[in-house]
């Protein structure tokens, strides 16, 4: 190795950044940019709020050592982990010069909005790093730091601060991805599990046109927005709050709380559950009047949407193999109508919901031939019309 090279500095539109030479665990080599910033640190006023663009630094930054995660509970501790200063993403990149840019992939983790790790202590660049690509991961903010959402205007709490953290990182990324040997236009953007469906909602977004260029779905997709009714006044109670259903007081409420106070999303219902929200703080519709509007319709009316971007670019879609959890294809088989979504679910009569749950086995082979059960995900409303035959 060059000892040059061991410690790389790159320029970006930003500043300077140190990265690292690093071996993989197949044996290759590539280059690592950890925790580089790109927006300001969502503190303070800037709490729920959408983010910032980035202060340019001065100097060098050291970028060799894997950023903290986004605040969130422990699935299985419930300790608590990460800060509330968390929009950084890391580039891993094969080469710094070739006579071609590298694609680059850009990746949005899974875990229910409300978890996850961004860093390649959880998602590590080995197995992309055997082949020429520039692989990024995004941290973005999670649970109600990420999701919280007022309807009043003035309150500028619209929602999705965490997918708007996204989208800013992705600007970044075409901005810069250039000056780590990615090529600007040939970007893919990828997921799984609820990264998976930020993706597929990124594709319906007009101002991510051009922001990518290609797009995986891997086990995720969301063809509606789903509110939990009453759900921040809920939050508040549950975490202490004394007060009236008013939601300037209880955005000051939540906004002095102490970000670990936050991470506590123990509020779902058992009927709730049952009903399919699986999400607490999720992707929500937004008001058209607010001035940075991601969702503002339904994910089926965007895709219905003939003139959007959407329908050029390149998609790659699937779902995990069952084999090393056969129960859940027995669940599947008796339950089918897990698999439908909610608009769905909620026509459905219950005195005859188990034969139009047949009905549709029999007319779709879930699970049959090992089918692809985003056929059914994508087509809702297909379902819905041989349900009500």
């Amino acid at each position: 190795m060059d000892s040059q090279i061991l410690e790389p500095i790159v320029s970006t539109a930003s500043g300077k950044v140190r990265g690292q030479l690093r071996e993989g665990i197949y044996g290759d080599t590539y280059y690592s940019f950890d925790g580089i910033p790109y927006a300001k640190p969502p503190l303070g006023k800037l709490r729920f709020k959408s983010p910032q663009p980035v202060e340019p630094w001065h100097g060098v930054r050291d970028c060799t050592i894997c950023p903290p995660m986004c605040i969130q509970s422990n699935y299985y501790t419930g300790v608590i982990d990460g800060i509330e200063d968390c929009l950084y993403l890391n580039v891993f990149t094969k080469k710094l010069r070739s006579a071609k840019p590298l694609p680059v992939l850009a990746y949005l983790l899974g875990g229910r909005f409300a978890i996850g790790d961004a860093s390649r202590n959880s998602w590590g660049p080995d197995y992309l790093m055997m082949k020429d690509v520039v692989y990024i991961t995004i941290g973005f903010r999670l649970g109600a730091l990420g999701f919280l959402s007022f309807p009043e205007p003035e309150l500028q709490v619209p929602g999705n601060a965490g997918l708007k953290d996204i989208v800013m990182a992705l600007q970044w990324i075409k901005k810069n991805c250039q000056y780590f040997n990615g090529d600007p236009d040939n970007i893919t953007l990828f997921g799984h599990s609820s990264g998976s469906a930020t993706a597929q909602m990124l594709m319906y977004v007009p101002q991510c046109e051009n922001l990518f260029h290609k797009v995986i779905l891997i086990s995720g997709m969301q063809m509606h927005l789903r509110r939990i009714p009453q759900l921040e006044y809920r939050f508040a109670k549950h975490l202490g709050y004394k007060g009236q259903e008013n939601n300037h007081d209880i955005l000051a409420y939540l906004s002095a709380l102490p970000a670990e106070r936050l991470c506590d999303l123990e509020i779902l219902t058992p009927e709730e559950l049952k009903q399919g929200h699986f999400f607490v703080f999720s992707l929500t519709l937004e008001n058209e009047s607010a001035p940075d509007a991601l969702l503002t319709k339904d994910p089926l009316d965007m895709y219905a949407d003939k003139q959007s971007w959407c329908h050029s670019i390149p998609l790659v879609l699937g779902v995990n193999y069952f084999t090393k959890k056969p129960e859940l294809y027995e669940t599947l088989k008796k339950h089918p109508e897990y698999l439908l979504s909610h608009e769905v679910r909620e026509k459905c009569d219950v005195h005859t919901q188990q034969q139009q749950e047949l009905n549709v086995e029999q007319s779709y082979g879930l699970m049959r031939v090992n089918v692809n059960l985003f056929i059914i995900l994508c087509k809702p409303r297909l379902i819905y019309e041989q349900m009500m035959l």
